[in-house]
């Protein structure tokens, strides 16, 4: 797998550490997808360079051609050629968080779908997942033991995600002092690359 853009490894911290202050800051409520995509496109912004850019709420039918719906992307990283916005890696950002029904899931592989679509493209943007929370830990990627739905499983020692028709490689994760010291408790950021070439 292509290394993970340097980018990503302050970025992804400085978020991780972000949901947890606010977390306490907040107690008891939790912060909205759209606070958490507004506090990445900043660190971001901060960060990037070489000509790169963001692009929030690109259609994806600007990605790849072939697709027709007028879905979105939370997050488009690339390079203007004249007036065309060309990705070089497109991102769904999903706050985790269980519920009895398991709704949380559900959306994270309907963001791994969208995502999932342009793999088939010649010249593909490099896909990534970002999965972040502020209350559970996703056992259902980190850790050695596996949860109650074994599919819904990833060893950190392979990195390989498993999850329903999900895969991917876990690109970077990363848990605030809070979650290490807390069981099942605190924030978290995992950054996976939705099928990388090798």
């Amino acid at each position: 797998m292509k290394d993970v853009p340097k980018y990503w490894e302050k970025v992804l911290q400085a978020v991780v550490h972000w949901i947890a202050y606010k977390k306490q800051y907040f107690d008891g409520h939790l912060l909205i997808e759209g606070a958490i995509v507004g506090e990445l496109s900043q660190l971001l912004s901060a960060k990037l360079e070489n000509g790169l850019k963001l692009n929030l709420e690109m259609q994806y039918s600007k990605v790849d051609t072939k697709i027709t719906d007028s879905t979105r992307c939370d997050i488009a990283i690339g390079r203007y050629i004249g007036d065309n916005f060309i990705p070089e890696e497109v991102v769904e950002v999903k706050r985790f968080e269980i519920d009895k029904n398991n709704n949380n899931l559900n959306a994270i592989e309907d963001d791994y779908k969208k995502l999932n679509r342009l793999t088939s493209m010649k010249s593909k943007p490099r896909l990534f997942q970002l999965i972040v929370g502020q209350r559970s830990l996703p056992h259902h990627y980190f850790g050695n033991t596996k949860s109650k739905d074994s599919k819904r499983s990833v060893g950190m020692k392979t990195s390989n995600v498993s999850m329903d028709r999900m895969s991917g490689i876990i690109a970077k994760p990363r848990m605030s002092r809070q979650a290490m010291n807390r069981k099942g408790f605190g924030a978290f950021g995992i950054l996976i690359e939705i099928n990388p070439e090798t």
